[in-house]
């Protein structure tokens, strides 16, 4: 399910049918609250109930690879480490119902951060001459490398966004993370340009593709600034005649 009404329709659907030898595994990123209120359905009919979300992508899924952050008892962990270790290679627990998607959300905003932060550097790259693979080589031999970074700049490089995870559903995590912070009246100036960044791309219609397609905000300034140099050698084409 996508969002906080998606998850507590399903619950509400499933409401008469679940038992006491039931765990609900809830692998959704939504708000902890609405994690926290399917909880309770689940408990008000006896079963059990894991805040499950994961990292990972699409092709980490497919290799068994994800890392799922659990909040939730340990009894009911136990009963779900079979079914959850056929998909990943990490099962982390990390507190009660409701902590697992506040760190879910904390790392998503790093993503979405980063996402943003490469597309300037690849648009500065690019923009001053040099070969955008210099960046990525640059990269591989910096500090700052990592597969999301390996990942998403090849994919801004190349112009190619299939959704590992969309920018819509990393939009609507990035505002989780702002729900959150003004909770407990924090200032987070980065997460706000990170998400007027995002904004952009939806208004675009790219809300659909691959986050990593934040990039494409700066196509219409490099269509720009072509442009304007065409309009300039023109210029002085004319003045060329007029001589």
């Amino acid at each position: 399910v996508r969002d906080a009404q998606a998850l507590l329709e399903v619950m509400q659907d499933m409401k008469p049918a679940l038992k006491k030898h039931h765990v609900v595994c809830c692998h959704a990123t939504v708000s902890p609250a609405a994690v926290k209120q399917a909880a309770a359905i689940a408990h008000e009919m006896g079963a059990g109930f894991l805040d499950a979300p994961f990292t990972g992508s699409k092709t980490a899924a497919e290799k068994g690879e994800l890392v799922y952050y659990i909040g939730g008892t340990k009894r009911e962990l136990e009963k779900t480490t079979k079914v959850l270790e056929a998909s990943s290679k990490k099962i982390l627990h990390l507190g009660r119902v409701g902590d697992a998607s506040i760190l879910k959300i904390a790392t998503n905003l790093v993503s979405g951060a980063v996402a943003g932060a490469l597309a300037e550097a690849l648009a500065i790259t690019r923009a001053h001459g040099l070969e955008q693979t210099k960046l990525l080589e640059a990269f591989e031999n910096n500090a700052n490398c990592s597969p999301l970074v390996s990942m998403k700049l090849t994919a801004m490089m190349a112009g190619t966004y299939e959704p590992h995870f969309s920018l819509k559903n990393m939009l609507k995590d990035a505002h989780y993370a702002q729900e959150l912070a003004v909770e407990e009246s924090l200032a987070t100036p980065l997460l706000n340009a990170s998400v007027a960044t995002m904004e952009r791309g939806m208004d675009a219609g790219r809300g659909d593709l691959d986050f990593s397609s934040v990039y494409e905000n700066f196509a219409g300034m490099r269509a720009n600034k072509e442009s304007v140099r065409i309009t300039l050698k023109s210029s002085a084409l004319d003045e060329d005649d007029d001589a």
